[in-house]
């Protein structure tokens, strides 16, 4: 049952979904409402793109950052903080220091240079240098090695704002060509729907009523004549034409035998006068 109830729902839910589609279908089809589609398609683009710049200039911010860090860690000059330039100095000083010292004051004899104290101290101090010398210099890598990234990626995204921007006008003409074709497919459909209807109409209608309003009329006076007294007039006329025709007709028989009569008299008197005695 409840799977049935589900269905049921599911059904129903799909129904109003596709009545709600096809009703957004149709008014997509109005050209004032595609304008606006259109236009809020292009306000969202829009704004993408306007955040999409402002992360990229978030990226180049960064970068500025990192620059400045990869600067001062190059170019400090403050003793408590040295930057590598200074530190590299500083390594070489005292390298220089614990040479001459080893030199001026012991001959080079390692064994007597490295027990004295100012020579220990140089050794110490270019110890440390340097291996603050090398944790910087790796440190600076790693920045510009991190700053080299930000501009290949902001090089590549500036392309990508380019096409977006393209794309964007790609858009707006777009609609213009789109709204146009609507307002023509709009009126086109119109102009048919009316031919249509012009065919189709009412007064089509009222004229082929007319026309048989007027046959059947027609037809009715035929029958009307056939049944009324005019076809009894008629026959009348017929039947006294007929007799008139008739007594014609007795009258020419009956002067075709009074002239036979005649000729055949006159035929025996002929005869009679030409027989010999």
């Amino acid at each position: 049952m409840f799977n049935a109830m589900g269905r049921l729902f599911r059904s129903f839910f799909y129904l109003i979904t596709f009545q709600i589609d096809k009703a957004g279908e149709a008014m997509m089809k109005n050209p004032g409402v595609m304008s606006a589609s259109y236009d809020k398609v292009i306000q969202d683009k829009t704004n993408n793109v306007r955040k999409y710049k402002d992360a990229i200039g978030g990226m180049r911010t960064q970068q500025k950052k990192k620059e400045a860090q990869l600067k001062r860690l190059v170019e400090s000059t403050d003793e408590r903080t040295p930057g590598i330039e200074l530190l590299s100095k500083l390594c070489a000083g005292a390298k220089v220091a614990a040479a001459k010292i080893a030199q001026e004051r012991h001959g080079g004899d390692p064994e007597k240079f490295q027990a004295d104290m100012e020579w220990q101290k140089c050794y110490k101090a270019w110890k440390d240098f340097s291996s603050t010398l090398r944790e910087k210099q790796k440190r600076a890598e790693e920045i510009e090695d991190r700053i080299s990234e930000y501009d290949k990626g902001i090089e590549g995204h500036k392309l990508n704002i380019k096409g977006l921007l393209r794309d964007l006008e790609g858009i707006k003409h777009e609609k213009h060509d789109a709204v146009a074709d609507m307002i023509s497919s709009t009126e086109e459909k119109e102009l048919a729907d009316m031919m249509s209807g012009i065919q189709t109409d009412g007064a089509n209608a009222e004229l082929q009523r007319l026309r048989d309003v007027r046959t059947k009329a027609k037809a009715d006076a035929e029958i009307s004549t056939e049944l009324s007294g005019l076809d009894a007039a008629n026959d009348v006329r017929e039947f006294l034409q007929f007799a008139e025709n008739e007594a014609a007709d007795d009258e020419f028989l009956s002067a075709m035998k009074s002239t036979d009569t005649k000729s055949i008299e006159s035929m025996e008197k002929d005869r009679d006068f030409n027989v010999p005695e």
